[in-house]
């Protein structure tokens, strides 16, 4: 039997069996203990929680980056994707998100070029606030400088000139 699977970017992947993991992006080593493996990958599944675990709320979290990280989605596509996925979400639902996802995933998302505050307030306020942002947001050089001072692997991709170009240029409207 074969069942599908939707993946955030509208991508799908097919699987031959519909087990409880039956997608084809497994569960990183890192974040085995942090996630709810029977609702990895299952993203119509978490939607349709009235209330779901911290378990469950990593493993949306999780799985969302793991297809972001597959992709090579970073700055401000990434930024698209973060948005559309979490502009609604509240100060009460990130209070669901455990804090070792929490910032596993403002890494991941300083890493790709979304920036997000590190200004010693909540990180999920500042983790809200970017995603409610009405458009990208560009770094400044100084923000640059700082984050290539603390992830050497921001620094590295700052050596491809589209992501560095990319991160420092705000969206601007379409004109017709």
């Amino acid at each position: 039997m074969e069942s599908v699977i939707e993946l955030a970017d509208g991508q799908s992947i097919r699987s031959e069996t519909p087990s409880t993991n039956s997608n084809k992006i497994p569960i990183p080593s890192a974040l085995q203990e942090e996630v709810d493996p029977t609702t990895w990958g299952k993203l119509t599944e978490f939607d349709n929680l009235d209330s779901p675990t911290p378990q469950q709320v990593s493993s949306h979290i999780g799985f969302l980056i793991e297809c972001w990280h597959r992709r090579g989605i970073t700055a401000q596509v990434l930024w698209c994707k973060f948005a559309d996925e979490f502009e609604e979400w509240d100060k009460d639902r990130w209070a669901q998100v455990p804090p070792r996802m929490v910032k596993h995933l403002r890494a991941f998302l300083l890493t790709n070029g979304i920036f997000v505050d590190t200004d010693g307030a909540r990180i999920t306020a500042n983790l809200e606030r970017a995603a409610k942002r009405p458009s990208f947001r560009a770094w400044t050089m100084d923000e640059i400088n700082t984050q290539i001072s603390r992830n050497a692997e921001f620094g590295q991709n700052m050596k491809n000139p589209d992501f560095a170009a990319n991160i420092q240029t705000a969206s601007k409207p379409w004109q017709p």
